[in-house]
């Protein structure tokens, strides 16, 4: 049943993106112990809340924020009409790529039950399809992000192997749950 594939997908993109945040925090580390710049502030990671859009415009300058800090920030401003202070960013932002991490494997999961193709390569697909058309497209869609061609090659391998590594964790944990749920 759809149903249980979408609460399957809940649980996994929930893991899924812890998963991803711990393979960032490795990666950085390790690129940190080798001598190499941080990878932050990526594709999807450029910008400032309420302002990129016009910056872009304007060919400004973007703030080096991630994406979800600022869609944060924007749902803060339009809810309650105040910022988000520079205290809140960093848990502001985690719930947001919770939120959305949740979401994507939410239909992944509903997907899998009617169209199990959405599952070749154990997820990795998915992963790579979430990180084109999310982190790429639709944040410099919304003015979120600069160009993805702006970014340097080695931004989009580290944030590629991110979303990899996400789509892999959904799938597994997902095959984990799904069979505990009813058919």
């Amino acid at each position: 049943m759809i149903i249980f594939g979408a609460i399957a997908g809940l649980a996994a993109g929930l893991v899924a993106s812890a998963v991803m945040e711990g393979f960032q925090a490795a990666w950085t580390k390790a690129r940190e112990a080798l001598g190499g710049a941080s990878p932050a502030g990526g594709a999807g990671g450029q910008g400032a809340p309420g302002k990129v859009a016009a910056a872009a415009r304007r060919g400004g300058a973007v703030s080096s924020d991630p994406a979800p800090v600022k869609v944060a920030a924007a749902a803060t401003s339009t809810l309650s009409g105040d910022r988000l202070t520079k205290a809140r960013k960093e848990p502001a932002g985690r719930i947001v790529h919770y939120l959305f991490g949740a979401g994507s494997a939410i239909l992944y999961g509903a997907l899998a039950e009617v169209a199990p193709v959405v599952t070749l390569g154990f997820g990795s697909l998915f992963g790579v399809a979430v990180w084109v058309f999310a982190d790429n497209l639709l944040l410099w869609a919304i003015g979120l992000s600069k160009r993805p061609t702006a970014y340097p090659l080695s931004t989009h391998v580290y944030s590629l192997a991110s979303h990899v590594v996400y789509g892999v964790a959904v799938e597994a944990v997902r095959q984990l749950v799904r069979p505990v749920l009813p058919a």
